[in-house]
């Protein structure tokens, strides 16, 4: 059965048909169970090294693999075509996911009885690593990884160490590329397995074990020859894999495991050794982010937060604060943008006065003249603020950010401050200094207003009034939901109307907004800040009833939609508002509206689905519904088979009392004319 199944892989691989060998390839876990730990060994894994490397015949433990027109078993020999000598990159890609699946690693091992003959795995695995295509080096080197992890420790010392000594003395960059992302991981697994500190419960290392000095030594003195490497391509992929070797340099550093297949290697700051300094900073770190190549530099900038992070506050004041500024402050704006995302990691490897000072820098950044910098920075405030006081954001941020909403004319900036400012954090850390009224409320009135106070010709972009429209629960959860409606219901009115203002005729939209309705999402915003008004106390006064009747014969569907499905929302427990306050303001005001609804007029049809949406969200309150029930009793007759249609289709989901007191409706329309309202009334009596 074994050399059947072998036969049978083996044939749907030799007729050259891409597909057939991608079918092939996604069974070849089962090919594996059925062959068994030895003969995956001695057969199957030789013969995938072969497709990978080209080679067209070879013999492995008696089996001889040789070119011919069909695979088939003659004997001890096994006769294949290898018509052409190199598998396309989709196939090898497959190949590199497969060998290092949990599936295949367990059949080598035996169940995990035999972890030696993993090693095994690496032959195929190295050849793949040498691929030019990158997608499949990239799963090669993680399904490498995945073996590594399951090696014993003889084998991890010798196998694994000389793979990636190889790959990293390979001709050809690709193969070097892929001893970049080796090391950390080999790194890892060597100090885990040998450390006497290391703990089965936080997986913490403070020390390597002398047994494997002189191979954690060589993979270090690897990745120092590859960063000196004289290919932008492999200085680049050193430098983005220079924080996680950093991390676990001096052997100080603890392991979380995020899932089967990944680790999370957490440094613990420390003081760092002579050889951190004098390789990772000065012969690493430092020359990648003083390269000619700006990709290569950019890179290494990237890592200054990952390199903050495995050193303590002391080292970090003399060595990286010095730098961090020189980087804030380079002529080439990518550096600025790359120094800017993640600040927070920088922030918090500091202490006392120098992260004061980089509060300060931040600052800078947030001014900076290119917009994509601003924009940047300002997606940084809100993680920020887990490592500064009140303080030093309200009298250091907060102002600059005030005077950006005033005069910044970019998109992008105003979009990203407007989400710092509505977002619940940042008015948590305001409230501890007791300034939202201060500190904020200019800033949310000048992005609801339509121009700015110190720009008028600044126009308050849609997407901006939107983001603020959407954070009124959280503003009124602070402010108050009266304060908002005696302070902010005019201009929420004037929103809303003067959204449905439509363009000049032949005008192009510039926000991907409707040209026919522009600015409908603003009124659909305002209209779901209703129910958080209410949940936040607001009772059902004017501003509420009126917003809601505009929307209710909105144009557009989704705002329509919208403000039926408020009734449901605005009965619940957690609304001010209650059941009894709909009963009484709001159905009078939704039965007036589908009498109207009746009227001959091209859209009322499209009203009347809106009162059936409504009563449907009133169908769980009885008292609600016997006020809608003969108007939803009327849809089942109505002249629009649309309308029977909608009626049969949200019955469907309300609850079994209205559904069995409806029934007779049901049978009627099961021989209606329309053939989808009665196949849809039918199914619902079944």
């Amino acid at each position: 059965m074994a050399d059947a199944a072998l036969s049978l892989l083996l044939e749907e691989f030799s007729d050259g048909d891409i597909y057939s060998k991608k079918r092939a390839t996604e069974r070849l876990h089962i090919v594996a169970k059925i062959l068994g730990s030895d003969k995956i060994r001695s057969e199957l894994l030789p013969w995938i090294d072969g497709r990978i490397t080209g080679n067209d015949s070879k013999t492995v433990n008696g089996l001889q693999l040789q070119t011919s027109r069909k695979a088939n078993i003659d004997g001890n020999a096994l006769r294949l075509t290898e018509e052409k000598p190199k598998e396309d990159d989709e196939v090898l890609y497959m190949f590199a996911e497969k060998l290092g699946e949990k599936e295949m690693i367990s059949f080598v091992a035996n169940g995990g009885k035999q972890k030696q003959h993993l090693v095994s795995l690496l032959k195929p695995l190295a050849n793949l690593c040498c691929v030019e295509e990158t997608f499949v080096r990239e799963m090669a080197v993680e399904s490498s990884m995945r073996v590594i992890r399951e090696l014993p420790i003889e084998q991890l010392k010798t196998e694994a160490v000389n793979m990636i000594t190889s790959l990293a003395q390979g001709e050809w960059f690709s193969e070097r590329i892929s001893a970049c992302g080796l090391v950390a991981g080999v790194l890892v697994q060597l100090a885990l397995l040998t450390s006497s500190s290391s703990s089965s419960n936080n997986n913490e290392v403070k020390e390597v074990s002398e047994s494997v000095n002189k191979e954690y030594q060589l993979v270090k003195d690897c990745f120092v020859e590859l960063c000196k490497d004289s290919t932008p391509m492999v200085k680049r992929a050193a430098a983005r894999e220079l924080g996680n070797v950093a991390a676990v340099w001096d052997g100080y550093f603890t392991v979380k495991k995020n899932s089967p297949d990944s680790l999370d290697v957490i440094p613990i700051p420390h003081g760092v050794s002579d050889s951190f300094k004098q390789v990772i900073l000065d012969t690493c770190y430092c020359s990648l982010t003083v390269d000619t190549q700006e990709s290569v530099r950019i890179i290494a900038i990237g890592q200054t937060a990952n390199i903050c992070c495995c050193m303590n506050a002391t080292n970090n004041d003399k060595i990286m604060l010095k730098m961090v500024k020189e980087f804030c402050f380079d002529a080439s704006w990518r550096v600025r943008f790359t120094i800017a995302k993640d600040f927070f990691k920088n922030v918090n490897a500091f202490d006392g006065t120098s992260k004061q000072y980089l509060v300060t820098l931040f600052a800078d950044l947030l001014q900076d003249p290119e917009a994509e910098v601003r924009a940047c920075a300002g997606k940084e405030i809100i993680p920020l603020l887990n490592y500064i006081d009140a303080g030093s954001f309200a009298d250091i941020i907060l102002p600059v950010v005030n005077e950006l909403v005033m005069v910044d004319t970019q998109s992008a900036v105003r979009q990203t401050l407007a989400d710092v400012c509505i977002h619940p954090d940042v008015i948590a850390k305001v409230t501890e200094q007791d300034g939202v009224k201060k500190l904020l409320l200019p800033i949310w009135e000048e992005f609801l207003k339509g121009s700015c106070s110190v720009k008028p010709e600044i126009s308050s972009l849609p997407e901006v009034r939107y983001k603020v429209l959407r954070g009124l629960g959280a503003i009124s959860s602070v402010l108050g939901p009266e304060f908002i409606v005696s302070t902010w219901s005019g201009l929420l009115r004037e929103i809303f109307a003067n959204s449905k203002a439509r363009p000049p005729i032949g005008a192009v939209s510039e926000n991907g907004d409707d040209i026919e309705h522009p600015q409908w999402r603003l009124r659909e915003a305002i209209v779901y800040s209703l129910d958080d008004l209410a949940k936040a106390g607001l009772e059902a006064d004017e501003f509420i009833v009126d917003i809601w009747r505009m929307a209710l014969g909105d144009e557009v569907s989704q705002v329509r939609i919208a403000a039926a499905n408020l009734l449901g929302d605005l009965c619940c427990s957690k609304s001010n508002v209650g059941l009894n306050k709909v009963v009484e303001k709001f159905i009078p005001v939704l039965l007036e509206f589908y009498q109207n609804a009746q009227q001959p007029g091209s859209a009322n049809y499209l009203h009347r689905i809106v009162f059936l949406q409504a009563a449907f969200r009133l169908s769980a309150y009885q008292d609600a519904w016997l006020l809608v029930k003969q108007g939803y009793e009327r849809a089942f007759g109505d002249k629009v088979p649309n309308i029977r249609l909608k009626a049969c289709t949200l019955l469907n989901e309300m609850n079994n009392e209205v559904r069995e007191d409806l029934i007779p409706k049901l049978v009627q329309l099961a021989h209606d004319n329309d053939p989808d309202v009665s196949r849809v009334a039918s199914q619902l009596l079944k």
